[in-house]
């Protein structure tokens, strides 16, 4: 009989056995263009996760602008509405002119001036001028000339009808918030800037620029700086100086301490007495005015013959780190060179005048007023020693004067006395120079 296993063999023949059938692969269900259920869930769920967050990123940047725009706006709109009422400082935008650069070795022009009593809490800045002058300092010469200014001068400005009132009342400026500019009247109608349609604002004028540009405009002159000095400055630098002589023409009483007619020592407080005191109206000023040419010679005899070092640390230095400072546009290392400059003038070079005019009634009140003709002959001759000559035409006065003039002209050698006393000062900032150098 065969054997069992000869099946296997076929007998012979190459016969396979039947191969075990596999599970589909993944491969093929690929291949026949199906894809599994999960894979395409996914990825759905993926798009529209996407979607979301685009939309949530363009709800997000339109939110964002509309904020920014109404912020903008509404700000805008508040400025407009509240501008009148806000103080936003002063504005120094305009500038005065100042002496040519090819006469600057050879003179310069400086305003001088003495602020209103001191008040409490009162800032310098909105004190009157008790007391204005124009210094001419000829450098070729070595002379000075001073033009005095009574207090009520007439300037006939919008907020300060006298040359006084300039510091503390400035003319507004006309102003575009939305530009950030000050307007002339040529780009001002009713009421708008004409470029962008704001409505006009006024900010504070510039008290320097105005008081600076009005000597430039009335008396046809250049300013190259000014020094303002408080009342409560001035006694603090007399008796850092170890106090002042003057030449009283009569008997003084200053803080129960009795001062006799003759050559006297005055500390800062009878020095300021002496200087302001005034029986009032415009005569009353300009002796007051004749008065102070008296102070302001002692001071300036006992600051220029002191040394670089002395002026920085026992007078100019110690009063410009006080409570009440000079008010000027130039730092204390330039005063200092001015003064160093100046030390070899004699008062036999230094001439005072008062602004030639008189009286006039204006705007409802008293002024007093230059006369153009003698005006413009004074300015020629001992305050315009290098420019063109001033025409009469070019003074853009505000009132004038028809009486006749006084100057009354005064050379300084005719009430120097020697700097040569000292009073002793109590004041913790004084306590180290109660002596004069």
């Amino acid at each position: 009989m065969p054997n069992g296993n000869s099946r296997n063999t076929g007998n012979g023949r190459n016969y396979k056995q039947p191969a075990k059938k596999q599970p589909a692969k993944a491969g093929a269900a690929r291949k026949s263009g199906s894809k599994p259920a999960g894979t395409a869930a996914q990825r759905r769920k993926k798009k529209e996760k996407n979607k979301k967050i685009a939309l949530i990123v363009v709800l997000t940047v339109v939110i964002v602008a509309l904020l920014v725009f109404l912020i903008v706006g509404v700000s805008m709109v508040y400025r407009t509405m509240v501008a009148e009422e806000n103080d936003p400082g002063e504005v120094n935008l305009t500038q005065h002119t100042t002496t040519p650069a090819a006469d600057r070795d050879k003179v310069a022009y400086y305003v001088l001036g003495l602020l209103g009593a001191d008040e409490e809490d009162a800032p310098a800045e909105s004190k009157p001028l008790e007391a204005l002058s124009l210094l001419c300092w000829d450098k070729q010469k070595g002379t000075v000339n001073i033009l005095q200014f009574p207090k009520d001068t007439y300037y006939g400005g919008e907020t300060a009808k006298r040359m006084s009132d300039i510091w503390a009342s400035p003319t507004p400026l006309d102003w575009c918030e939305n530009c950030g500019q000050q307007l002339s009247e040529s780009k001002i109608s009713d009421g708008r800037h004409t470029v962008c349609g704001t409505t006009v604002t006024q900010k504070k004028g510039s008290s320097s620029q105005e008081l600076l540009r009005m000597i430039n405009n009335q008396f046809g002159l250049p300013v190259d700086g000014y020094f303002l000095i408080p009342q409560e400055a001035l006694v603090k630098l007399v008796n850092l100086l170890g106090g002042v002589d003057v030449e009283l023409e009569s008997a003084i009483t200053v803080e129960d301490v009795d001062y006799p007619a003759g050559v006297q020592t005055l500390g800062g407080e009878a020095a300021l007495y002496y200087a302001m005191n005034t029986s009032g109206g415009i005569n009353g000023d300009i002796e007051r005015l004749v008065r102070q040419r008296k102070v302001m010679l002692g001071v300036f005899q006992r600051l220029v013959r002191q040394t670089e070092e002395q002026l920085a640390n026992d007078s100019l230095g110690p009063l410009m780190n006080g409570s009440t400072p000079l008010l000027s546009d130039h730092t204390r290392e330039e005063m200092i060179d001015i003064l160093l400059s100046m030390k070899d003038i004699q008062p036999a070079s230094m001439t005072a005048y008062i602004l030639p005019g008189g009286s006039v009634s204006q705007d409802g009140g008293t002024y007093f007023a230059a006369s153009r003709t003698a005006l413009t002959t004074l300015l020629n001759e001992a305050f315009n020693p290098y420019g063109d000559p001033i025409q009469a035409g070019q003074l853009a006065l505000a009132a004038e004067s028809d009486g006749e003039p006084d100057t009354h002209m005064q050379v300084f050698s005719e009430i120097a006395v020697e700097q040569s006393g000292a009073v002793a000062t109590t004041t913790e900032e004084t306590a180290s120079t109660t002596q004069a150098a």
